[in-house]
């Protein structure tokens, strides 16, 4: 009968403890977040030490997301590129100071929007080397405009095919064509160390180009080793349009310096096949966009040219390997079309066509 009590007691405090419990919160997802949810908007925070301000702008007429991030008295224009899961990348294209004196090295922010798309964190790494964090937290205020657009095909690149070097590294580089208004980011692919990294394209003007890393691929293991560290390329054309020379640094701060040399066009933005037959996603996406449309018409051009030099008894076995490459390409793309939609889907369709280009090229006499 004594310890009654304390029982009743006992009882008493887990009952009101199961009552107050919070719930455990929500796994973030990002499965419904959409760039133009933070198109126009205000952000307040620090980058590393520093009181910093971010100014997202509304998509121009280019199809690029810019914006601004003013700290330590300079303002850096962006070049802005998000995913659908919420990650985003700032790179840094210009500068200008509006307090104070010194150099500045442009930066590269890589971040992740959150949940609610009130707030964003990450690090960031500049051309020095330079590596810390920043965050920002969106504020009620708009921004009231951006920076004046350029037209990305003025400097004459759209649509083009370049080689040359990126480090000590052979590299090959394709551009596509820009996209109409709000149709999607303007893309491109650089082919060096045994990858095949997506990037987006941005250019001013005065010739300056920006090419920023969003996603890679290995196709072989013949690079240094198997890490590799996306990539910002920073640099000028040529008034020609005939070369692009700049440096570029890593998500790690390595930095070098790259070298290209047009050596062709994407003649014609229409692929092998019938775009009026196209049927599948795959199909109808090549046929919308001039990169994949230029890739998927040269692997095509490959392919027959190798096929043509092939003695007869061989000729069928080719094209078992070919058709066995295809149906393992279409399925994996599918695939990727499923979980990450159309902008995955790119990605895998353009290092697929890449890959079995060189592979083809490989087998040429």
């Amino acid at each position: 009968m004594v310890a009654l009590p304390f029982l009743l007691a006992f009882l008493l405090l887990v009952t009101v403890n199961l009552l107050t419990k919070k719930k455990a919160p929500e796994p973030i997802t990002h499965s419904t977040f959409s760039p133009n949810s933070i198109a126009d908007t205000h952000w307040q925070g620090k980058v590393g030490a520093w009181p910093a301000s971010i100014d997202i702008f509304p998509r121009g007429n280019t199809g690029d997301w810019t914006g601004t991030v003013a700290y330590r008295g300079v303002v850096e224009n962006l070049a802005i590129s998000m995913n659908d899961d919420g990650t985003v990348t700032f790179a840094g294209i210009s500068y200008r100071r509006v307090a104070g004196s010194g150099s500045f090295a442009l930066d590269t922010f890589y971040g992740q929007i959150s949940a609610d798309i009130q707030s964003m964190q990450g690090s960031f790494v500049d051309t020095t080397g330079h590596r810390s964090h920043w965050n920002a937290v969106r504020t009620q205020r708009k921004v009231d405009t951006g920076p004046a657009q350029s037209s990305p095909s003025a400097i004459g690149i759209s649509a083009t095919h370049w080689s040359g070097t990126v480090g000590a590294s052979s590299a090959a580089l394709d551009l596509g064509t820009p996209p109409q208004g709000n149709a999607g980011d303007w893309t491109g692919t650089i082919a060096y160390q045994g990858v095949v990294e997506t990037l987006v394209v941005s250019t001013k003007d005065d010739g300056s180009v920006f090419l920023v890393g969003k996603s890679y691929q290995r196709v072989n293991t013949s690079g240094p080793s198997l890490g590799f560290s996306l990539d910002t390329f920073s640099g000028k054309v040529s008034q020609d349009s005939r070369r692009m020379t700049g440096t570029y640094v890593d998500t790690t701060g390595k930095r070098g310096t790259w070298d290209f040399t047009r050596n062709g066009d994407i003649a014609s933005s229409a692929p092998s096949f019938d775009c009026g037959k196209a049927k599948t996603a795959i199909e109808e996406l090549i046929c919308k966009d001039s990169l994949l449309a230029g890739q998927e018409r040269q692997m095509a051009a490959v392919y027959k040219s190798v096929l043509n030099t092939l003695p007869e008894q061989d000729k069928p076995a080719f094209r078992h390997d070919h058709l066995k490459w295809f149906k393992s390409y279409t399925r994996t793309c599918n695939t990727v079309f499923a979980t990450q939609g159309e902008t995955g889907l790119a990605s895998c369709v353009s290092r697929n066509l890449t890959t079995h280009t060189r592979e083809l090229q490989a087998r040429t006499p």
